[in-house]
């Protein structure tokens, strides 16, 4: 995904010191990693189509 491109493109940019040196930059990585693993659109717009398909 592209906030997965985004977290490894920051890390390989500023290296592993703020992940561990700045916990507000490692908290922030790893808080995002979580939300991303959370998120369920392609099961989401599966069920969105099957309302709509539902509806017509």
């Amino acid at each position: 995904t592209a906030v997965d491109e985004a977290i490894t493109r920051t890390a390989r940019a500023l290296g592993p010191a703020p992940l561990s040196a700045n916990a507000a930059h490692a908290r922030r990585v790893a808080d995002l990693s979580i939300y991303v693993r959370q998120s369920h659109a392609e099961r989401d717009l599966e069920r969105l189509g099957v309302l709509a398909a539902g509806a017509s």
